[in-house]
Parts: C-alpha cells; structure tokens; sequence
C-alpha cells in the first residue's frame, strides 16, 4: 500500500468518526419544518373546506300549490315584448301576466316571450320554475276540471284512502295500481290532453294517472 492510499484511508475515517461525534442538537439546528396546512382533514382527504354553502334561492322558497301552479300556467299569453311595450300597460294587474310591481315597471326584455321572460319580470314564470317538472299540471280550465272531478266521482268505483305517493310526478304503489286504476269516462273523450290517462280516486279528489309508467299527472280537487 503506498503512502497516499494510508493518508486518504486515514482522512476518511477521520471525517466519519467527527460526523459520529456531533451532537443531535445540532442536526435539528435551521429552519423550522414548515407545518401542515390547518385546512386539511385527514379523516376525508378536504385540503380547503371553502366557505360555508349559501343556499340557493331555490332552496328557501316553497313549492306552489297544485292550484297556484295551474294559475300560472293558464296565464294569458302577453305576446312578444317590442320596443313600444317596455312598460306594462296600464289596465295590467299587478303582477298578473309581467310580475311588474306597478304599471311604471318595466315589462321584459325586448323579444320576450311568455316563456322566456325572465322570473323576475314574469310571476308566471317564476312560480312554475319552483315546481318540479314532472309535477306540472296538465293544461285544464275550470270548467273541465269541474266536468273530471263530477265524472270520475259519479262513477261506481272505489275511492281509496289517501296516501304520500298520491301527488304529482310520484308513482302508485303495485296494489294501487292493479285495483285502485280505472279508465276515464267515455264522457271526456272530447278533452284531448286527457288522451291515454286513467283515473285513482279518494273521497275528496281524482287523480289522473298515466297507467304503462302507474305515474301520477295531475290532482283534481271538488271546484
């Protein structure tokens, strides 16, 4: 072995027994570890938990009525908004076709129409946006109403007692559907949006029933 292979042997276990010899201390000495961030959640993985939800407009107003939705939707078509008709005319009632606050309010946007005027000019719209699709009710005027409701309840068939599932868009129960389901009246067959319904009643309403999906259309109370 020659003179620089012992003198390199010697500085390398020099080197190694000084590292041995320091003190933990002064490995932990410097910058602090940077800590975690106080947002996370390790139970579910939430890095940012965000701010707190606001719920929606939607979510903190009632659903309407059967009635009210039915108003709504047989609301006089006002026809396209133009440029002469931006406020609403002064024989409008308040809110009646627009939703205008007074006749001094504007009536929509300019080529609007019944059903693209925004909530906020049209009561009509803005009721049937909180009623769930399916729930809307079929487009029936008083005096057909009247002619379902004395029809079906003239009829010889069982009323039922009600129950939860007996409301719009909801679906009738197995037993329901095999012995509480009945077939309009031939009376009605002039009615053509009643075309492929049949009919459930309890003591106090008819509810119109589209019978291959057992699906609740419509309810129909005594006029």
């Amino acid at each position: 072995m020659t003179q620089f292979n012992r003198l390199s042997i010697v500085a390398t276990v020099a080197i190694v027994a000084g590292l041995a010899a320091m003190p933990l201390a002064g490995l932990r000495a410097g910058p602090a570890v940077a800590q975690s961030d106080q947002g996370f959640n390790p139970d579910t993985g939430q890095i940012n938990a965000g701010h707190k939800a606001i719920p929606s407009s939607g979510q903190t107003r009632a659903i309407p009525s059967q009635e009210e939705a039915r108003a709504a939707l047989m609301t006089p078509n006002p026809g396209t908004i133009s440029t002469g008709e931006q406020v609403a005319p002064s024989g409008t009632a308040a809110g009646a076709t627009t939703g205008a606050a007074d006749a001094n309010q504007p009536a929509g946007p300019i080529g609007s129409q019944q059903q693209t005027m925004p909530a906020k000019f049209s009561q009509r719209n803005d009721t049937l946006d909180r009623v769930p699709t399916m729930a809307w009710p079929l487009k029936l005027d008083a005096a057909a109403l009247k002619r379902v409701f004395d029809a079906a309840m003239a009829e010889d068939t069982k009323a039922i007692e009600a129950t939860d599932n007996l409301a719009p868009s909801h679906s009738l129960s197995t037993e329901q559907a095999l012995n509480a389901v009945h077939p309009l009246p031939p009376s009605l067959g002039d009615i053509t949006i009643l075309k492929g319904l049949s009919y459930v009643k309890t003591a106090d309403q008819v509810f119109l029933v589209r019978p291959e999906t057992r699906t609740v259309v419509d309810k129909i109370g005594k006029s």
